[in-house]
């Protein structure tokens, strides 16, 4: 079977078919954009925070044309005028699939910014850097221009919203951002983020520059029950066999994790062969995971400090009590202080995530990784 029809997807575009287990989440995303409000996907990576934004703009682009839906990534944007020259890029391009029209556009709404056409390699619409960074207004006021001269509506979709903060220096260009977007009513923003509380900090604590401008959807894992029905679904479609004992086992380990559910159960379903998916092919497909993820799991280990480290192995041995005495002197955690320090600061890097007295790893496999590495735990304790 081509890569392309596999029954399993993981890092790789959001293809309809794939998408599971977010239908509460899709619906509310859906009320929140189609009614004009702003709205914040917030979750650690992997947890189909993009899947989700694609679905929402994939059903408003169906259901209403004069919806333009498009996308403004923030991931080569190093400063503001970075960004400000991509945005108005991606706005004018879902006005128009007209080079002339675009330039024409952009003279109009955009007479500071210099816009011209460069021919080389396809008449790409460019901008004066310099121009662009006196006058952010007339860019980040462009939605709203344009939707309201053609009566349509603009969605502009922000992933990796954390990256915002490094524009800049400072908050200036954020709170300029929200000065603009603030008074937009053609226009709605939907941003995906990760970081843990304190991305989600950035929307809810009055000093920062996007205080109350959107509306905080943290996604939870997905439910045991919907990902083991997608895991027997996926196999049937791929043509093989899988029990419902193995589909659960598999749902269990990947504790709700969308993407290790998507790669996991991809493994699990090369290795299966006329007979249905066991004990055996599963714990082969584990050793397959971690074989691959490997050299991963141990840049990411030395990145960390000693206590920072002995924390995450805490953690993976099943500690939450991690200011007691017993488990800071067991683990050599250092102090109280370090220990709430250095809680705070994995989170923000998306090691853990949940509350302080129920902290688990946002990868459980990473978690299982570190209890194999560091206390001799093997795959049986799995499977």
């Amino acid at each position: 079977m081509p890569p392309s029809q596999a029954p399993f997807l993981f890092d790789a575009p959001f293809r309809n078919r794939y998408f599971t287990g977010r239908d509460k989440e899709l619906r509310a995303l859906l009320s929140l954009l189609r009614n004009g409000h702003h709205a914040v996907i917030a979750a650690p990576p992997g947890w189909g925070k993009s899947w989700l934004a694609a679905a929402a703009m994939r059903l408003l682009g169906q259901d209403d044309p004069a919806i333009r839906c498009l996308t403004a990534d923030l991931f080569a944007a190093q400063e503001p005028a970075d960004f400000l020259a991509h945005f108005a890029g991606r706005v004018l391009e879902a006005a128009s699939p007209e080079p002339a029209q675009r330039l024409e556009l952009a003279l109009r709404h955009l007479p500071h910014a210099s816009p011209y056409l460069d021919p080389e390699p396809a008449a790409e619409l460019r901008f004066d850097r310099g121009k662009l960074q006196q006058h952010p207004d007339e860019i980040l006021n462009l939605p709203e221009l344009l939707a309201t001269e053609s009566g349509e509506r603009f969605l502009i979709y922000v992933p990796d919203f954390q990256r915002f903060a490094q524009l800049e220096r400072g908050s200036h260009f954020e709170r300029r951002v929200r000065a603009v977007w603030q008074n937009h009513r053609q226009a709605s923003y939907l941003f995906t983020g990760s970081g843990g509380p304190a991305f989600v900090q950035e929307f809810e604590r009055p000093s920062r520059a996007f205080y109350r401008f959107a509306e905080v959807m943290p996604l939870q894992p997905l439910s045991p029950e919907s990902c083991a029905a997608y895991v027997s679904a996926r196999f049937k479609a791929g043509g093989k066999k899988i029990s419902p004992k193995i589909a659960e086992k598999l749902s269990s380990i990947c504790e709700g994790h969308p993407r290790l559910l998507q790669e996991l159960g991809f493994h699990l379903w090369q290795l299966t062969g006329s007979k249905a998916a066991g004990k055996k092919e599963l714990r082969t497909a584990l050793e397959l995971y971690f074989a691959l993820h490997g050299r991963a799991f141990i840049r990411m280990a030395e990145g960390l400090s000693i206590t920072q480290l002995n924390l995450l192995k805490a953690v993976a041995m099943g500690e939450q009590h991690l200011s007691s005495l017993p488990v800071m002197q067991a683990y050599r955690l250092g102090s109280p202080a370090s220990t709430t320090k250095n809680r705070r600061l994995l989170m923000a890097a998306d090691f853990l995530t949940g509350e302080q007295a129920d902290l688990r790893f946002t990868d459980p496999l990473f978690g299982f990784w570190l209890r194999m590495r560091y206390f001799g735990a093997g795959i049986r304790e799995l499977v």
